[in-house]
């Protein structure tokens, strides 16, 4: 027997086979060129995980330096992590553990899942349908700019995306194909527990499989009713067994569940905003807000969703119209991904908007099942004005239309919020800025002592770059401020003038004359980034009033 030669195999490639190698191949190149030329982090969440990464990989645990908000008085700055569930955490520490602690080794995770979101779309719409749907998915998944922007940084947006894909082509197997033994539901628990440690919304799945199994169970008959009840036991048991621990862990050390909460709860109902000192009056915030106030919260981010897809905040909007087609073409079988899909998104949505808050971002994790219900549906309606032609019928026009529609709004999408995108991820300006802000955090690593706190309000991006402990500049009176300094022995304060549209004006006296005592200018960067060096023998406490946090 004669090997098979690699050139024959590489010409036995169907022409959506070739179409998809160049797509991806090229979008990983460009994708891996951009995240790998800017040696910035990134701000609050991708710097935040890779925190907790890099203590992970030195064997500290799930913990961190920095405190990015104050609900809770912690008694020193490194802490137990409480705020994001584990799962990207660990991605980013097994990158660092085979490529080392560094910037660039924090984007590499997310390219790796790129790859397998294009490859999963393209493989799970060829198998429903043919090649031709795969890459249709793949280019529909490609020209959404969250999935660029939010892969080149290491946000969690990109993999939990793929997560649930994952996910809900599982069910889709399970419910389609009648596996319901013991092992597939336990299966089916190990990838919902596996995507809510990406994010907490992963519960949602849960929500869905529990319905979606026991109504097939139901329709079985009472035999398969009562086996099911078992199975979906254990499913509801291995969910479990990821999502509480990390809960329970944190509601030991702190008494609550996760800041996480707080920060939702804040974002909704507080007037003062999530970067305020809470440490007196945090548990009375969420008491304050009427029902009314929580019905309008909840209707305002409710109305949001639709008007972000309507506006390409999520998507191209073609996309999200084909997969609402997809219901009224698809076959009775595939239809069950659609309904899969459908109960997803309400259960997910419902989520975020009663009890969390929504970032248009958030609504990535519904795309890729989108794209490969928009491939479907694209394909079947070209089938039929291809059936109708074979019947004789002259209908050349709607074929025409279809393209002309499709390439229209896929050109506003391209030209608007993808062009929109694009230039500001390429601002110069904001990669000049970028550029000197890493040369200030390696300064500091380099000239200040190990033990020294930070304050910065680029809290976790100057913990990771400058590698010291790090808390966040609250938005606070001076007097506040000074004694939250001193609570966390804070030597350092670093201002950034991009930042002066979101910072607190505390410190504006120190660009004046006046100044404040104690605290002494040490580093400079072209007036973008300000480093001073706070001598607490020469700051007396007693002229600022204290807080009756303080003690």
């Amino acid at each position: 027997m004669h090997a098979k030669n690699p050139a024959d195999a590489f010409k036995s490639l169907a022409w959506q086979d070739l179409g998809m190698l160049v797509f991806v191949v090229g979008y990983l190149v460009f994708a891996g060129f951009t995240a790998l030329s800017n040696p910035f982090i990134g701000g609050a969440d991708s710097a935040s995980y890779a925190v907790t990464a890099r203590a992970l990989a030195t064997g500290l645990g799930f913990s961190t330096d920095t405190i990015g908000y104050y609900f809770y008085p912690y008694e020193n700055v490194s802490h137990t992590e409480d705020t994001w569930p584990p799962l990207q955490p660990l991605f980013l520490a097994a990158s660092f553990l085979v490529f080392g602690v560094s910037a660039h080794a924090t984007k590499i995770p997310n390219l790796l899942f790129l790859a397998l979101a294009f490859l999963s779309v393209y493989a799970f719409a060829s198998a429903l349908k043919n090649k031709t749907a795969g890459l249709i998915a793949i280019f529909f998944l490609g020209i959404n700019y969250l999935v660029f922007t939010q892969s080149i940084i290491p946000m969690a947006d990109v993999n939990f995306a793929l997560f649930n894909l994952a996910t809900l082509a599982y069910f889709y197997w399970m419910l389609s194909t009648d596996r319901h033994s013991f092992v597939h539901y336990a299966v089916a628990g190990v990838l919902v527990g596996l995507t809510s440690s990406i994010r907490i919304t992963g519960a949602s799945l849960a929500l869905v499989f529990l319905l979606a199994a026991f109504f097939w169970n139901k329709k079985n008959g009472k035999a398969y009713l009562k086996e099911g009840l078992a199975h979906l036991g254990i499913f509801a048991f291995i969910v479990a067994l990821f999502v509480l621990p990390p809960w329970i862990a944190s509601y030991s050390a702190y008494g609550y569940v996760n800041t996480q909460q707080y920060s939702n709860t804040l974002v909704l109902f507080a007037n003062s905003g999530v970067n305020a000192i809470y440490f007196d009056d945090l548990d009375s915030i969420a008491q304050k807000a009427s029902f009314m106030e929580r019905v309008q919260r909840t209707v305002i981010q409710a109305l949001l969703i639709p008007l972000d897809f309507m506006r390409g905040n999520s998507g191209p909007f073609i996309v999200f119209v084909l997969a609402a087609l997809s219901f009224f073409l698809l076959p009775g079988r595939q239809r069950l991904l659609y309904k899969l899909g459908a109960l997803h998104f309400i259960l997910a949505c419902a989520l975020l908007i009663v009890f969390g808050h929504y970032e248009f971002r958030y609504m990535l994790m519904f795309y890729p099942v989108m794209c490969v219900l928009a491939g479907l549906a694209l394909t079947r309606l070209w089938e039929k004005i291809e059936t109708r032609e074979r019947q004789g019928f002259n209908i050349q026009w709607p074929r025409i239309a279809l393209l002309t529609v499709v390439l229209i709004l896929a050109g506003f999408y391209l030209t608007g919020p993808f062009s929109s995108a694009m230039q500001k991820t390429f601002d110069s300006n904001g990669r000049a800025f970028e550029a000197k802000y890493v040369e200030a955090m390696e300064w500091i690593e380099s000239n200040t002592p190990q033990g020294a706190v930070m304050m910065s309000r680029t809290t976790a991006a100057t913990g990771f770059h400058a590698d010291r402990s790090t808390v966040l500049t609250p938005d606070a009176p001076l007097d506040e401020t000074i004694y939250l300094m001193r609570k966390y022995n804070v030597t350092y304060l670093v201002l950034q003038e991009n930042r002066k549209d979101r910072l607190s004006t505390q410190f504006d006296v120190l660009n004046t004359a006046q100044g404040i005592p104690g605290f002494a200018l040490a580093y400079e960067n072209n007036a973008l980034i300000r480093v001073y060096k706070v001598d607490w023998t020469q700051v007396n406490l007693t002229a600022y009033k204290q807080p009756s946090w303080f003690t």
